[in-house]
């Protein structure tokens, strides 16, 4: 691998790393919001937020996996199953409004997405990409 789609990749990578940061942020944002008594005025932007950046956000780590990341599988099928139920929640906030129901529901998918793909299929890519790369450069 040449040095310019490394340092493509490493960018990528730093993208990704910026973007589960900022989704910390949002999530902070929305629960600072309920504890203050204006957490239904705020899940429509926490829903918003999760509506315009979750495919690309999918896109980008499936990008990152390439042709030869082991757990790509297991990965593409967390992320259909993340979008398909964030669609079924889209439905349903569609139908209801900002309701205490769809405010809990909005931050419970928002910490899953957090807790259960970050740390459990995020980690493992980034941990795979920065070995890969980082072992290429070592050989450079």
């Amino acid at each position: 691998m040449d040095n310019q789609r490394i340092n493509d990749s490493m960018l990528r990578l730093y993208r990704m790393f910026d973007e589960h940061r900022d989704l910390y942020r949002q999530l902070k944002n929305l629960l600072d919001a309920c504890a203050q008594g204006n957490g239904l005025q705020t899940v429509g932007g926490m829903f918003k937020y999760l509506r315009d950046n979750m495919k690309d956000h999918f896109r980008l780590e499936e990008l990152l996996m390439g042709m030869d990341y082991p757990d790509a599988t297991a990965h593409k099928t967390a992320h259909k199953s993340l979008e398909q139920a964030f669609a079924n929640l889209s439905v349903e906030f569609e139908q209801s409004g900002s309701t205490q129901q769809i405010l809990g529901k909005v931050a419970l998918f928002t910490i899953e997405l957090l807790i259960e793909h970050e740390q459990n299929h995020d980690a493992i890519l980034e941990k795979y990409l920065v070995k890969k790369h980082l072992g290429n450069e070592m050989r450079s």
